[in-house]
Formats: structure tokens, C-alpha cells, sequence
């Protein structure tokens, strides 16, 4: 797994618990869309992380993400 993408899920849980918000998997999956959407639109359409998105009944999703997830889980990086 990419360290910098495993490094992102990491500061993305963390701001949030530092907020107080609970995340869920999904809502977790929905911010690293939209940091994929904020890196492609200053680069040329470039993802940050590469992974084919498309949209389902509710909202963007990709089986990457949750590998991702779970990839952050086992490293202890997220609980």
C-alpha cells in the first residue's frame, strides 16, 4: 500500500477525532474522494491516489479505498 495514501487516511481520521466526529468506513471512503478531487483539479486531472472512482447509489466508492482502510487498520495507524 502507498505510505503517502495510508499516511492521508491517518491525518483524515485524526482531524476528524480531533473535532469530534465520528466516521464511519463510508464517510471515511467519501473524504478521500474529495481529496482525490482537490488534487485533480491542480493537477491535470491527476488523482492522488489512482484509483478508478465511480459513483453508486450513494455517492463515489472504490474497492481500493477500503483495502486502504483496512491496510491503515492493520498498521495500527487508525482504530
Amino acid at each position: 500500500m502507498k505510505r503517502d495514501i495510508l499516511n492521508l487516511i491517518q491525518y483524515i481520521t485524526w482531524f476528524a477525532t480531533e473535532r469530534g466526529e465520528v466516521f464511519s468506513p463510508i464517510r471515511l471512503v467519501k473524504f478521500l474522494y474529495l481529496a482525490d478531487l482537490y488534487h485533480a483539479r491542480r493537477n491535470d486531472g491527476a488523482t492522488f491516489t489512482g484509483w478508478p472512482w465511480r459513483f453508486v447509489h450513494y455517492g463515489p466508492f472504490c474497492r481500493e479505498s477500503l483495502d486502504a482502510i483496512r491496510s491503515a487498520v492493520d498498521e495500527g495507524l487508525i482504530c
